[in-house]
């Protein structure tokens, strides 16, 4: 995830450069909420798939037919974990870099509103 210098000085900046800015930070949060959707959506995706071979896992066991291919199911869980841990470590992330920009975006809003612009 590429990361963007979230903290930035607005006192010095004249109303034409605050406003660039505060488009930039806004059309950079749209697309933060629209990875962060992505990876709901993969996160339930990923739980669905690790819930259907968890099932499935456990009914072969139940009929005592223990063979690779179980073992080897057995591996893909542990990766749907793996996916479904970074998953949510990158849902966490994104949702902190949304408020930071949704509070750059309030810092702007209110220096524009003080200069009379907006």
């Amino acid at each position: 995830m590429k990361k963007q210098s979230i903290h930035k000085n607005f006192a010095n900046i004249n109303m034409d450069e605050a406003l660039k800015e505060k488009r930039k930070i806004d059309s950079h949060l749209v697309n933060l909420e629209f990875r962060k959707e992505q990876l709901l959506i993969l996160i339930e995706k990923l739980y669905k798939i690790s819930h259907q071979r968890v099932n499935l896992a456990s009914k072969e066991q139940e009929q005592n037919i223990i063979s690779k291919h179980i073992s080897n199911g057995g591996a893909y869980l542990f990766s749907i974990g793996d996916q479904l841990k970074q998953a949510q470590k990158s849902r966490k992330e994104i949702e902190k870099e949304i408020s930071d920009s949704k509070k750059q975006i309030e810092s702007l809003v209110k220096l524009l509103k003080n200069n009379g612009c907006e």
